[in-house]
């Protein structure tokens, strides 16, 4: 079975986020491929070095949830040369996950013709299938987030996607591939409404018994919570903004989060009432900027 990276074993629901295609550098901490300057052709099918390191690296390869709200990334092992092992994380792309929670998005006809490294650019021509997608704008960024975001773990800078040895525009027609491409932070969490706990009586209930006291803070529900969100409790940071749990119905809180390279605020309220003993829900979660 695929080993999600939640970063923490919790069973919360797989979700995914509204879509941003703002593009944003590489964050995840992973070996990176030889820097010379230059292109780096080699002479196989693919045109990757096959001097590379033949040692096994671990590689996240991101499939979007059901309902196409985030990418979730889930760990695999590549080794061999350095073109063995794009061939083989371009494979696992096609193949698609073995989670029944996740969905493949990189159709099974797309060919990967040419691979070749231009300093820390990884430059991937794809065959015409990879245009002939039926999606809309949520779609191809899932598409193109999915197929950016896991071979930037492999230690790529950023990744140029072509078609049939030329540059194109989009591939259906939403998102722009021209130039290299980022890694997307904004892809791997699930933004806008979060529905309310079912079980919010049995929850206060337990609260009240000294039981998961941490749902009394709004930071470590944003921490914890957030997991099935796609935020990382061990690699984010999580700072409150502001807190009013007096004199309403209901209390709010806000919680800043630093995930990769971008910030998101979010939002939380109190489903039994506000008060010191109530327990902390997230109500949404946003990239907009930043109001106590």
């Amino acid at each position: 079975m695929d080993k999600v990276c939640n970063g923490y074993r919790h069973h919360w629901g797989i979700a995914i986020i509204a879509l941003s295609l703002m593009l944003h550098g590489c964050s995840l901490s992973q070996p990176s491929p030889p820097t010379s300057g230059e292109s780096s052709p080699i002479d196989s099918n693919l045109g990757v070095n096959k001097a590379s390191a033949a040692a096994e690296q671990t590689v996240q390869v991101f499939f979007p949830d059901k309902e196409y709200y985030r990418l979730v990334p889930v760990e695999r092992a590549v080794n061999g040369s350095e073109e063995e092992k794009i061939k083989q994380l371009f494979a696992m792309l096609v193949e698609g996950p073995k989670n029944d929670q996740l969905s493949r998005i990189v159709p099974a006809a797309v060919k990967l013709n040419k691979a070749t490294i231009h300093d820390r650019t990884l430059e991937l021509d794809l065959s015409k299938e990879i245009t002939q997608l039926n999606t809309g704008s949520a779609g191809e960024s899932m598409l193109v987030g999915s197929i950016v975001n896991s071979f930037c773990t492999m230690g790529y800078a950023s990744i140029k996607l072509t078609v049939e040895g030329k540059s194109v525009e989009s591939l259906a027609g939403h998102v722009d591939v021209s130039g290299p491409l980022n890694y997307f932070d904004e892809l791997t969490v699930r933004e806008g409404p979060i529905p309310a706990p079912a079980n919010v009586g049995q929850i206060q209930r337990e609260v009240d018994r000294g039981l998961q006291t941490w749902r009394l803070d709004p930071v470590e529900v944003a921490r914890l919570e957030g997991i099935a969100l796609g935020f990382l409790p061990d690699k984010d940071s999580f700072g409150l903004v502001s807190r009013n749990d007096s004199g309403a119905s209901q209390g709010v809180a806000k919680v800043k989060v630093r995930h990769g390279k971008l910030d998101f605020l979010v939002e939380l309220f109190q489903p039994t009432g506000a008060g010191e003993k109530s327990f902390w829900a997230i109500r949404s979660v946003s990239s907009a900027p930043i109001k106590p």
